[in-house]
């Protein structure tokens, strides 16, 4: 189990990990759901500090992130403190969406 320090609170980058604790501890596991072009990474630190535990990406195409750098540099940006961090990506063909999620 990793542990990260943000603003005084625990964050733990294992999801499995992280829903068994609140189960244990019966807290709220409080996930900010994905907002088209808000979910950018100054929004996730954003929530973050208002102790969100889970954060999305917005939606990403996976044609455009697999074929150029430029696509990816523009729309995953994240940092270490940025976890946990769950990726989506939309495709229509699953050889671009595989490599995408690699």
């Amino acid at each position: 189990m990793q542990l990260i320090l943000e603003g005084g609170q625990m964050y733990t980058s294992d999801l499995a990990t992280l829903f068994a604790e609140c189960g244990i501890n019966k807290t709220p596991l409080k996930v900010c759901a994905p907002m088209v072009r808000y979910s950018s990474l100054p929004f996730r630190h954003l929530v973050k500090l208002y102790r969100c535990d889970i954060t999305f990406t917005h939606m990403m195409l996976a044609d455009c992130f697999s074929k150029a750098r430029s696509a990816r540099d523009a729309d995953f940006q994240y940092s270490e403190s940025d976890r946990p961090l769950i990726a989506q990506f939309a495709a229509t063909d699953p050889e671009y969406f595989a490599t995408a999620a690699n």
